[in-house]
């Protein structure tokens, strides 16, 4: 009788291990239970994992750069002796101690809302600065300066930004002016054969001059007179 119950209880075991885990109320309720609280977990883990993924990735990204606005910069620049129509009418680099008066313009980009400076230098000496506003994005301006003509030497300008910064320079070389040559007497010309010569009397030419008309004494006779009374 024994060996039945160990068969039977060898069964039974068997019986157990082979059925599904569904056939056990305690051991299905588990995997229930395990599987809520699983669902549940799941269901907050994703919003704070995305949240800290988030604040990850925006801590971790470099911060945008500050829109700036565009530098300004000095188109043309050029010393000259006039300026007509808000144009340069040339451009020079040595100027004459014969001009008493110099201009010097400038076209400006991307300055608008700033004052800028002229800042006119004689042999490294600042001797005069002319402050001007920029009204638009492109902005022409000349400044001017009288001349000593005893002062040889080179001038500069400088043009300053809002910020102190020297955005342009230019130079020019003021000089003695060339002495006038005085204008030398126009060469005869040499006379040619083609030429025409004033007549001269030659010697042997002299019959054939013309000559005055005289009254010799033999032709007197030949002369008429006052007509003689009839008798």
């Amino acid at each position: 009788m024994m060996i039945p119950r160990i068969a039977g209880a060898t069964a039974l075991a068997a019986a157990l291990l082979a059925a599904p885990a569904s056939a056990d109320p305690q051991a299905q309720d588990q995997p229930e239970a395990a599987g809520s609280n699983a669902a549940a977990e799941k269901t907050e883990s994703p919003e704070a994992a995305a949240a800290e993924q988030t604040g990850a990735v925006v801590a971790e990204s470099p911060a945008a750069p500050e829109p700036t606005a565009p530098q300004g910069a000095v188109a043309r620049a050029a010393f000259t002796l006039a300026v007509i129509d808000r144009e340069p009418t040339d451009a020079i680099r040595e100027l004459g101690n014969d001009h008493d008066r110099v201009f010097f313009f400038t076209e400006l980009h991307r300055f608008q809302g700033q004052e800028l400076v002229h800042r006119w230098a004689f042999g490294g000496e600042v001797v005069a600065e002319v402050p001007f506003g920029v009204d638009g994005p492109r902005w022409r301006v000349y400044s001017s300066k009288a001349l000593d003509p005893a002062r040889l030497g080179t001038w500069k300008v400088s043009v300053v930004d809002a910020a102190g910064t020297v955005v342009e320079e230019q130079s020019f070389d003021y000089v003695a002016a060339p002495e006038p040559v005085a204008d030398a007497a126009p060469a005869q010309p040499a006379p040619s054969a083609m030429q025409p010569r004033a007549a001269t009397t030659e010697p042997g030419d002299e019959a054939a001059q013309p000559r005055a008309a005289t009254i010799n004494a033999s032709d007197e006779a030949s002369q008429p007179g006052p007509a003689a009374p009839q008798p």
